[in-house]
């Protein structure tokens, strides 16, 4: 399963279409909020979102998934207080019992895996607020049976230069 996880446009329609056309047959699309866009934006056909702090339309707050016994919860992040830590968000995905968690909000590229749970935020990809990419980030999850591997991207579609790209992350028994 290949998944492209974005975050933050704020507005920046343009790079969300760039991107369809640049992976058109992933297994899904997640927009994790802060697009400003209204969700009747064709691009919310492809991209399941959520609403973030910057969105005015009608989008959910949070998103429970499933898919081949995958939990996949998405959220922006705003409503957990992301940006003074994990541990509200931790909790939601405990008693959610999510596998994955992918928020976004702070605009600074995340992966970490808590208590078992993977937790992904795939930065700002046009507003980035880190030293990892003055270009903004995002994140393509590819899923085997055994391993989560973490793809971590410019906006100019360049494997980031971090220590270990992609991340691979060993699949607990679901």
């Amino acid at each position: 399963m290949k998944i492209l996880i974005c975050s933050d446009t704020h507005g920046d329609e343009e790079i969300l279409l760039e991107k369809l056309s640049k992976y058109p047959d992933f297994d899904h699309y997640f927009y994790l909020g802060d697009s400003e866009l209204a969700e009747t934006n064709l691009l919310f056909e492809k991209f399941i979102a959520v609403s973030g702090n910057m969105d005015y339309g009608e989008f959910p707050a949070t998103k429970l998934i499933s898919d081949q016994g995958i939990k996949f919860f998405l959220t922006h992040g705003h409503l957990f207080g992301v940006n003074s830590g994990l541990q509200r968000l931790v909790s939601e995905a405990q008693k959610l019992e999510a596998n994955i968690v992918c928020y976004g909000h702070t605009h600074q590229l995340s992966i970490r895996s808590i208590d078992g749970i993977l937790f992904i935020n795939p930065g700002s990809i046009s507003q980035p607020r880190n030293f990892i990419s003055e270009r903004g980030t995002y994140v393509i999850l590819e899923i085997t049976e055994t391993e989560y591997l973490i793809y971590c991207y410019n906006r100019k579609d360049q494997l980031l230069d971090i220590e270990k790209n992609p991340l691979i992350v060993k699949r607990n028994n679901e």
